[in-house]
Order: C-alpha cells, then sequence, then structure tokens
C-alpha cells in the first residue's frame, strides 16, 4: 500500500476522516458523551464507510472502533485505501499538557500489518508553546519509525491556544514550516 491508493488517478486525495474518537463522543452526546457505546461508535463508523466511502479515495480509520470492524464487516469498497490513527486520546480537554503518545497497545508495525495505505498522527501543537520541540521530537521519530516498516505517515500538527484571532496565519505558516522540515510523507493542514 502507499500514499497513491488514498488519492485519485490525478493524485488528489479526497480524505473521508472518521478516526475521530473523543471528539465523536463530544459531538454526538454533548450532555453525557461517556453514555455513547463501543458499539454505538463502531455501528457509526461502519455504517459511515458502507455508505459513503465510495465518494472518497481514502478514509480515516482507528484501531479502537474501525479498522478491524470496518474491514471485517467488508464495508470498505475496493479501491478506497485507509490511513491508521497512532495517537492516543486525551488531547481535547489540554491540548498543551504532554506530548503525543502511540495508543497504548498498538504501534507502527501493527498499523503496516493491517493494510493500511499510510499511518496519520495527529498532533495538538502551537510553535510558541513550551511543548513545540517535544512534539517535533515525537513526530520525527514516529516518521522514522514509519519509514523503518515503510509505512507512509500524514502528520496533523492541529494548532491550539491562538493569542488572538489575528495570530492565526503566522501559527499555521510557521507550523507548517515546521512540520514540512521533517518531510514527512503527507502533511495535513
Amino acid at each position: 500500500m502507499a500514499l497513491s491508493d488514498l488519492s485519485n488517478a490525478d493524485g488528489k486525495f479526497s480524505i473521508l476522516a472518521i478516526d475521530h474518537r473523543d471528539s465523536l463522543r463530544q459531538f454526538l452526546r454533548p450532555d453525557d458523551p461517556d453514555s455513547l457505546t463501543a458499539q454505538e461508535i463502531t455501528a457509526l463508523k461502519i455504517e459511515l464507510v458502507r455508505t459513503i466511502a465510495d465518494l472518497a479515495t481514502g478514509v480515516m480509520l482507528e484501531p479502537e472502533y474501525s479498522i478491524p470492524q470496518v474491514l471485517n464487516a467488508g464495508a470498505l469498497p475496493e479501491g478506497v485505501g485507509f490511513l491508521a490513527a497512532l495517537e492516543s486520546q486525551g488531547y481535547l480537554d489540554d491540548p498543551g499538557a504532554g506530548v503525543t503518545t502511540i495508543l497504548d497497545g498498538w504501534s507502527v508495525e501493527q498499523a503496516a500489518a493491517s493494510g493500511a495505505a499510510s499511518a496519520k498522527l495527529l498532533q495538538s501543537y502551537h510553535p510558541d508553546r513550551p511543548l513545540a520541540r517535544a512534539q517535533e521530537a515525537v513526530a520525527a521519530s514516529i516518521l522514522a519509525d514509519c519509514r523503518r516498516v515503510g509505512l507512509p505517515l500524514a502528520m496533523e500538527p492541529l494548532f491550539y491556544d491562538l493569542d488572538s484571532p489575528e495570530d492565526r496565519p503566522r501559527v499555521v505558516v510557521e507550523t507548517a514550516r515546521r512540520f514540512a522540515a521533517l518531510s514527512p510523507d503527507l502533511l495535513k493542514l
């Protein structure tokens, strides 16, 4: 598998992002996110993939509720590749609290073995905050792991904590500059 398995013949990406977990719970049940069961999340993701993934060139999935379940259900259309999310959850409450970690019980090797066309790493990031360099080091380390096993990596730095709305362009450009310098296979902004 490769990034070409996630794009059309013109090299354009049209990715269905349904690798959400914590944010999905919060969106679907804002008053009681923890009441959403694993079975409900899995059923929703299978139905989404089965219903609309043929309109996409790729799908972002994760190992908790969708990678094995979607594949075992035969819901992923022929010719549509998937990106395997690597990151653990918990960044919603305090995005600057700590560096990104790989989901417990999951690895770059397992993502490759699952048949993913690419791994995906979401990281809370702000170039001016104390964790910036540590987050860049995590991204570089995971990129090296992906290269070692021959799996492309899509990096997704997600900025947070703007000092002002006017600061957004500078933060986005600086984030893109720093992560592009790592030479990821795909930079999702």
